[in-house]
């Protein structure tokens, strides 16, 4: 049986390392959850299902189970992680960037919405978002967010100001009045909330679609 080797795993994703090392060790899901400490099957493999999907929160906190299971150093699992994490965000920015169109968001007195169900079922994100007059120029951006703005966002507070997305590499926030106040050399990107449901985490627009 191949000896578990830090550089040859350093580049691996989780579901890569999973796959690679039940080779190694011959052995099948439901053996590797046993090697996991789980006495319940079912609930051990859903988790490995979880884990081959990239679920960077479930491999964290799995990271001393899935080390044992694997029999593989605890820092391996580490490395895993933080190169799936940042296979993640690569392929995140590349889908951004192949749709990004101009627009600008908003920004408000609170960045945590309140009630969060409140805000996911009114739109959410796109509460945020301003978009602009198509082949419009982009010397009229932040006026046309200026005249866009509105006094308030549901759930999340006064308006304070916004930030013009040029492109994935440059935006300029301003205040209400439409002065600049910084300079990015990224787009600013309106976060997503999730609801709890039990123990089951449901996204914006799963929320709606739940909701009709």
């Amino acid at each position: 049986m191949p000896e578990p080797d830090d550089e040859v795993y350093r580049n691996m994703s989780l579901n890569q390392l999973i796959n690679q090392r039940m080779i190694d060790l011959d052995i099948t899901c439901s053996e590797l959850v046993q090697n996991m400490g789980y006495s319940n099957m079912g609930k051990g493999c859903r988790r490995i299902d979880q884990l081959r999907a990239g679920d960077v929160g479930m491999a964290k906190n799995l990271r001393l189970m899935l080390a044992q299971g694997l029999a593989v150093n605890v820092e391996i699992i580490d490395q895993v992680i933080a190169f799936t994490l940042k296979e993640q965000v690569a392929a995140e920015d590349a889908a951004y960037r192949k749709v990004f169109q101009p627009h600008a968001i908003i920004l408000t007195d609170r960045i945590v919405p309140s009630p969060v169900f409140v805000y996911a079922t009114v739109g959410g994100s796109n509460l945020l978002i301003i978009n602009f007059q198509e082949d419009s120029s982009p010397q009229t951006y932040a006026e046309q967010a200026r005249e866009a703005l509105p006094q308030s966002v549901p759930t999340l507070g006064n308006t304070t100001g916004y930030v013009v997305n040029y492109t994935p590499d440059h935006a300029v926030q301003f205040d209400k009045e439409g002065k600049p106040v910084a300079e990015f050399d990224r787009a600013h990107r309106v976060g997503q909330v999730s609801i709890i449901i039990g123990r089951k985490k449901i996204n914006e627009e799963t929320w709606r679609a739940l909701l009709g």
